[in-house]
């Protein structure tokens, strides 16, 4: 089996795939991909399954190796510098599109210059012992991924299986831009929450109306905002109920708190909004000190917009087979 040398992991790598669903009612979270649209599509254009694990590469890029000839594509945040290769042999390793290494030769991926999350997909992904139907790090409980943490200098993370002798492409500019222009939205969709109508009217105005930033106290957990503070009802405080990705909670001090993909399950703070699915890679993607807003719109619309956000996948090339000599000579 093919292995993946972990030289230098960079701030925070971990595998993630798309997460484990239906475990939320044992207290085990979702976890996954922050941003699974540049997930799939990094998987998608390698002909992998949707679902198979990649890493993922927070802010500061990481140093690879694998010990067999492999096909890569790196994915999500613009990087600076990613390249393939040491000395006269490195040349430069492009986002958005599928990439020969041959075994032995470096992957290194540059910092994070616009984004959070980089992701380096691999053909066959990568191959971690699933926990619970996923192989997604959950760092806080030390579930999945390897060994359930952060990589390490020296971690080595077996790689599937990969079809051979198939010609790769990237994507359009065109789907390119698409894909950028959706990560690069500030102004987040919203609907409903559990506890919207519990809000008076006023409150739901000025969050609206006001623009927030994204702290430096945010992690996958969740995404701390700050700015206009919004009266919550029930003093901030309510009974423990399920909560969900995307959930946006106000506090007593009146400052929003968005649970992400490592939130926990249950939570006892209002929920004033939740953001709409096709707008999550946006939010993965901010960065500390970013300026955003937020959108009420309806539910309707925001399945409109999510099935428009899946024709992407409909646009993206797929690996073909490279004919046989006996298929060309027929």
């Amino acid at each position: 089996m093919t292995h993946l040398r972990i030289v230098e992991p960079g701030m925070l790598t971990t595998v993630q795939d798309l997460g484990r669903i239906g475990h939320s009612a044992i207290g085990v979270t979702t976890a996954g991909a922050a941003d699974p649209l540049s997930l799939r599509i990094g998987n998608r254009l390698l002909g992998n399954d949707d679902h198979d694990a990649a890493l993922e590469i927070t802010l500061i890029g990481g140093h690879f190796i694998p010990d067999a000839d492999t096909i890569v594509c790196l994915t999500g945040a613009d990087t600076t510098g990613s390249s393939i290769g040491d000395g006269e042999t490195r040349r430069d390793l492009p986002a958005w599109t599928p990439m020969p290494v041959r075994a032995g030769e470096s992957i290194r991926i540059g910092h994070c210059t616009t984004g959070t999350r980089a992701y380096l997909c691999i053909a066959g992904g990568i191959r971690t012992p699933p926990a619970l139907g996923s192989r997604s790090t959950h760092i806080p409980s030390g579930i999945g991924g390897h060994e359930g943490r952060a990589l390490k200098p020296g971690d080595t993370l077996p790689i599937g299986e990969q079809a051979s002798h198939h010609i790769y492409s990237k994507p359009s500019q065109a789907t390119i831009e698409r894909i950028r222009a959706i990560h690069a939205r500030r102004s987040l969709r919203i609907t409903h929450g559990a506890h919207t109508l519990r809000f008076a009217r006023d409150q739901l105005d000025r969050f609206e109306q006001s623009v927030y930033t994204m702290t430096e106290q945010s992690d996958r957990m969740g995404i701390r905002f700050r700015g206009t503070a919004i009266t919550p009802p029930g003093d901030g405080h309510l009974r423990s109920e399920a909560t969900t990705i995307g959930a946006i909670q106000v506090p007593h001090a009146g400052q929003p708190i968005v649970l992400f993909v490592d939130r926990p399950t249950t939570g006892g703070y209002p929920i004033i909004a939740c953001i709409i699915a096709a707008d999550l890679p946006a939010l993965a993607q901010c960065r500390p000190q970013d300026e955003l807003r937020f959108q009420f719109i309806t539910r309707h619309h925001a399945v409109a917009l999510l099935k428009e956000q899946e024709q992407i996948f409909d646009d993206l090339p797929r690996p073909t087979p490279i004919p046989t000599a006996s298929e060309t000579s027929r």
